[in-house]
């Protein structure tokens, strides 16, 4: 368990950007809207309209958990039956990594494509560089 804090009082421990987080709200020396979505989340998952309950405006809370998702903290699921995204706390650290990176590559094929829909690039550069991408 290298680089992972237990919290033995709560029997639960955490990966170290997590961490980070914790440490961060708890020291009072950050008080950052993404430490206090990653706080808000160490209960469980949320929903953007628990967060805004909660104080956030929900253009500032959808961008800091916009970037938590970029960092692979934080991932997103689509609620089929109510049509809401939950989002949940990332604690494996390998799959931070794959979030992360997926996002990377969800955002580089997006440009991409946008490139592509307002003639910044031919058809032929978005094949050679989605293929780069992939």
């Amino acid at each position: 368990m290298s680089g992972v804090i237990n919290y033995s009082k709560l029997g639960i421990s955490y990966s170290p950007k997590i961490e980070a987080y914790i440490l961060q709200k708890k020291s009072g020396k950050m008080s950052s809207d993404k430490v206090k979505i990653v706080h808000l989340l160490l209960d469980g998952p949320k929903t953007l309209e628990h967060f805004v309950l909660n104080g956030f405006k929900i253009q500032t809370c959808s961008a800091r958990l916009s970037d938590l998702e970029d960092e692979g903290i934080v991932f997103k699921k689509a609620d089929n039956h109510g049509g809401f995204s939950w989002y949940y706390l990332e604690n494996d650290i390998s799959k931070q990594e794959l979030n992360r990176k997926a996002k990377m590559l969800e955002k580089k094929l997006a440009w991409l494509k946008r490139g592509l829909e307002i003639n910044a690039i031919s058809q032929e550069e978005h094949d050679e560089l989605a293929v780069k991408f992939v």
